[in-house]
């Protein structure tokens, strides 16, 4: 069908004429076209010929019996003042909506003339869809009422969604009301004796409804509440944002100052190392010094040089010692400037607490929203992975603070070794520089020369470096975690900072989108409501574009379904009709 209506009238027509169409249409009971016929009803004042338009393939005189003109699709006839009616039955059965009607009993799909006299659980579906081959403007703009009287005595328990039901004598009567532009599927369930179903009826006219004014303060209050929200988010944005920057910058230093550490506690292995040659050469030395010492008598000149070689590696001992405290010193200083460091980071992480709830809050209120959350879904998850990767970094936090006190007790350990390293080497020390000098009195006194002095604390010099020794090992393991840690928070940083950057973007894009919402929201309603009040529609001719109506009306009805009843002998002669008649063969039968 054609979508643009005009009337054409001869030149000279002084008064214009005024058309409606009534379209009715038979449908078969499973809801496929049958026949069409419009009645087509003009209104002049004056009397005139008109030209209407339209591919019917008979036509109908329902105002006098002057007989129509009809050359092709075009329909000629002369009127006089007042109304004048004709209808035409269209070669096209097509309508605006696309009609489908099923049958089941008991579950089994059967036709509709199967149905006819069964009894059981009945259920019949319609649905109504947008005939794609007819002008758009009947779907999306007229509004359909359907109704169906089913027998109260033969349907019982009948459950119909969406239907108004009503009582009609022992009938019930189903009515529904349906939207314009929307496809509908209608289902009817009922305990039946003996299936028989009256037709359906189905009006269509041109949505209109009396809507009024509608109130958007309320909604567009609660858009001033969110687009504050956002306001505050795309600042909180922005110090996140520096806040990220900042943080990063402290991890960076964090791990270079462990770096440092980490190096710091590899030269101390590696002076634990010497301390472990020095205390081997001692030890062979002591081991040497009292084997000979049940020679002195005859190896004085012996004695003398182990003497000097003894001295020598005390000295070794002693700067060994001496150098492995200046290393432990620079351990000590680089471990407090990492937990200056920490804390710093901690600090920095903290100042970030506030602003992660307000992000949480304003997440919380975009989501109340269904258009906003799907539009800005993908900014909504940059901040959940924002908040996720933030909570990640205070448990971590937390744990690099645990095994900084574990790294600090360690620390503790390896001092008190250290400690006590320099107590056993001054004892050394002051036991070669005594055995020295008795050495230069050998000869006059060399049974008073007693060693087991020097040896224990030999032994006692070598339990300390056993004991660096395996606190080193737990520190350098310990620390090893936790270096890796450190690197781990500085590359996690890297990821918190572009995702700080992209949600201070994506807050800044928020706000520039919302900022006229509360327009947007007056006319999307304005919008919605011409849609039912009917304000911006015009009508058109479902016949002929060509013609130029006033109003267009649909009145559709599907074939019954019945029982058969019995034939008759005889047929009777069939009386001629009259004008009255086809009248009444229109309003009671539309054409059959």
């Amino acid at each position: 069908m054609s979508c643009i209506l005009a009337l054409t009238l001869p030149a000279n027509a002084l008064a214009a004429v005024e058309k409606n169409e009534i379209v009715y249409a038979n449908l078969e009971a499973d809801g496929s076209g049958r026949q069409v016929i419009v009645v087509n009803r003009f209104e002049s004042d004056e009397a005139q010929t008109v030209t209407d338009y339209g591919s019917y393939d008979k036509l109908t005189n329902l105002t006098s019996t002057e007989a129509l003109s009809q050359d092709r699709d075009q329909v000629t006839f002369s009127m006089e003042p007042g109304t004048f009616y004709y209808q035409g039955r269209l070669t096209d059965t097509s309508l605006p909506w696309s009609f489908s009607l099923k049958y089941q009993m008991d579950g089994k799909t059967l036709n509709p003339e199967q149905m006819a006299g069964r009894s059981g659980r009945a259920t019949v579906t319609m649905d109504i869809e947008q005939n794609p081959a007819v002008d758009s403007l009947f779907f999306e703009k007229y509004l359909l009422s359907m109704s169906v009287t089913l027998d109260g005595e033969k349907f019982k328990d009948i459950v119909a969604e969406g239907a108004n039901l009503a009582n009609s004598g022992q009938d019930r009567l189903l009515s529904y009301t349906l939207m314009p532009d929307e496809a509908h599927h209608l289902t009817i369930t009922a305990q039946v004796t003996e299936f028989e179903m009256p037709a359906i009826e189905i009006n269509a006219i041109p949505m209109s409804m009396d809507i009024g004014e509608v109130d958007t303060t309320q909604i567009k209050d609660q858009i001033a509440q969110l687009q504050d929200g956002i306001d505050q988010m795309d600042e909180g944005a922005g110090k996140l944002a520096d806040a990220t920057q900042t943080f990063k910058e402290g991890t960076g230093s964090l791990y270079q100052g462990s770096s440092q550490v980490k190096k710091g506690i590899s030269s101390l292995s590696g002076g634990a190392d010497q301390l472990f040659q020095g205390a081997d050469q001692m030890e062979r030395l002591l081991d040497n010094m009292i084997e000979s010492f049940g020679q002195l008598q005859g190896a004085a000149s012996q004695l003398s040089e182990s003497s000097e070689s003894l001295t020598s590696g005390s000295g070794q001992l002693s700067e060994g010692v001496s150098a492995l405290n200046t290393q432990f010193q620079a351990v000590a200083s680089a471990s407090a400037e990492m937990k200056t460091a920490i804390s710093s980071l901690a600090g920095a992480a903290g100042s970030c607490g506030q602003d992660i709830a307000n992000l949480k809050k304003l997440i919380g209120v975009v989501s109340q929203y269904p258009d906003l959350k799907t539009d800005y879904a993908k900014y909504i998850a940059s901040a959940q992975r924002l908040i996720g990767t933030m909570e990640a970094l205070d448990s971590g936090l937390s744990e690099l603070n645990e095994k900084v006190q574990t790294f600090d007790a360690a620390l503790a350990q390896v001092g008190a070794a250290i400690g006590q390293l320099s107590q056993a080497a001054q004892a050394l020390d002051g036991g070669v520089g005594q055995y020295t000098g008795a050495a230069d009195q050998l000869s006059g006194a060399i049974n008073g020369v007693d060693l087991s002095g020097a040896s224990q604390q030999a032994q006692l010099f070598y339990q300390g470096i056993e004991s660096l020794d395996e606190g080193l090992k737990a520190l350098k393991q310990s620390y090893a975690t936790l270096h890796q840690g450190i690197a781990t928070l500085d590359g996690s940083s890297s990821s918190l900072e572009d995702g700080a950057v992209e949600l201070e973007e994506g807050a800044g894009e928020i706000k520039d989108k919302t900022g006229d919402m509360d327009q947007k929201v007056d006319d999307e309603v304005d919008s919605v409501l011409s849609k039912y009040t009917g304000e911006d529609f015009e009508a058109r001719s479902f016949v002929d574009s060509r013609n130029d109506v006033e109003l267009v009306q649909f009145v559709i009805r599907t074939e019954p379904i019945q029982m058969p009843e019995p034939s008759e002998t005889a047929e009777e002669e069939p009386e001629e009709e009259g004008f009255m008649d086809r009248v009444k063969d229109l309003f009671e039968g539309w054409g059959n």
